[in-house]
């Protein structure tokens, strides 16, 4: 991505511009060729080789993702006042994830991006069992920002796994520190023990945006 991208998300952010319309602008940018390129800013934000974005240009991705985004699947927002260099000091992954579907790339760049995708939430989620609400978030945006041939050849399938297996483990499915008689089994408690994942507590806002989020993809 670059200058002329930037010159286009400017525009679309001040006059409002469809968002079909802003993307089929950005895509023509992105299907121009390869550009040539210079030194890659020590601050800028890298996904794969052929993707990276400076400060500036991910922060107007973020606007763009606000107002063109995140109204139509207002489950993962990302508050106005967040910039990207803190948005990549708190969820660096759920930040690339976001770049990855609002910025239109080439076919070879999309390909590798999604391969990116794929390995890194694999190796964190089923290699290191790692169990955290931005990995669930970076899910719910990448399932649900996928292009046509992605739900057409089904590959949404085993990605909802995935997030079904981060909502159970973080306790999103069931109300925190659930106790009495109406409790049906010490099992789930048990596996969290020995997995080493902490006690059920209360749910955020952000918690609870997610588990709407899981539930919306999983019933449409």
């Amino acid at each position: 991505m670059h200058a002329q991208s930037v010159l286009l998300l400017r525009d679309m952010l001040g006059l409002g511009k469809d968002m079909c319309q802003a993307e089929e602008e950005l895509r023509l940018v992105a299907d121009e060729g390869p550009q040539e390129k210079g030194p890659i800013d020590a601050e800028a934000i890298q996904i794969v080789p052929d993707f990276a974005l400076p400060l500036a240009e991910a922060d107007a991705i973020l606007g763009l993702y606000r107002t063109s985004y995140s109204p139509y699947f207002p489950f993962v927002p990302v508050h106005v006042t967040t910039a990207a260099a803190e948005l990549d000091q708190t969820s660096p992954f759920l930040l690339r994830t976001i770049l990855q579907v609002a910025v239109p790339q080439t076919a070879a760049v999309q390909k590798s991006v999604d391969r990116w995708f794929r390995q890194t939430i694999s190796q964190r989620v089923i290699v290191k069992q790692e169990r955290c609400l931005e990995l669930l978030q970076a899910l719910l945006i990448f399932i649900a920002w996928g292009d046509f041939q992605f739900y057409i050849e089904s590959q949404a399938t085993d990605l909802l796994h995935l997030a079904s297996t981060l909502v159970l483990d973080l306790g999103l499915h069931k109300p925190p520190n659930v106790y009495g008689p109406g409790r049906q089994s010490f099992l789930p408690d048990a596996i969290r023990k020995v997995k080493g994942l902490a006690k059920y507590g209360h749910h955020t806002l952000d918690d609870m945006r997610a588990m709407l989020g899981f539930y919306y993809l999983n019933t449409v």
